[in-house]
């Protein structure tokens, strides 16, 4: 089950006194590319959690979000971008990607959900309310994987279906009194979060209709 420990590698990958605001979410917001880009576009620093039809977990951090101002169809830089895993087929720990080249790490398109990498190793895509035509066919080719596991890492296959997903801004605090009770106090923020965003039960109870 879930434990600090996934919570804990985000905060540190991260870094940072921040605070995080919840921006989307699959169990309350649709899982179309214009719901999307119409809630995160634009807004700074993301976590993006993903979770798949396997209760898989995995994602990216953009430290200048995603930018609809760049031009469609184009990449742009971010010299801190990483992917990561929380959850996987293997039973792997938690393990951030580091980004290979930071000069095209994100690419915006309208139509579908965002590319991260430089040749589009994770992709979300498809307008059937879960991203069905997503794939992750071309990771590791722009990040660093220690693992070794090349594009199965993520969800044991090349391509995938998104059961859920959320997205939170990660905005630098200036100054805090206490920055122990911030991280403790952040950290199990992020374990309620997470554990809600993987608890298929709670998923569907706010998604019947």
């Amino acid at each position: 089950m879930l434990n600090e420990e996934y919570a804990s590698a985000l905060v540190k990958w991260v870094g940072g006194e921040r605070k995080w605001k919840r921006i989307f979410s699959g169990k309350t917001d649709p899982m179309t590319p214009e719901s999307f880009h119409s809630l995160v576009d634009n807004k700074g620093a993301i976590i993006h959690i993903i979770e798949d039809e396997d209760h898989n977990l995995f994602g990216a951090y953009s430290s200048v979000g995603i930018i609809s101002t760049r031009g469609n169809g184009l990449n742009y830089a971010d010299p801190n971008h990483f992917l990561f895993t929380l959850k996987n087929p293997y039973s792997l720990p938690p393990t951030q990607f580091k980004n290979k080249y930071p000069e095209t790490s994100v690419t915006y398109v309208n139509v579908y959900g965002p590319s991260y990498g430089s040749h589009g190793d994770l992709t979300l895509r498809g307008h059937d309310g879960h991203f069905c035509e997503s794939h992750c066919m071309n990771f590791p080719w722009s990040y660093e994987d220690p693992t070794g596991k090349g594009s199965a890492i993520f969800c044991g296959k090349n391509t995938f279906c998104v059961h859920n997903m959320e997205v939170f801004v990660v905005a630098l605090v200036a100054c805090y009194s206490n920055l122990s009770e911030y991280v403790r106090t952040d950290v199990q923020y992020w374990i309620h979060s997470i554990s809600s965003l993987m608890d298929p039960l709670h998923f569907n109870k706010h998604n019947t209709h």
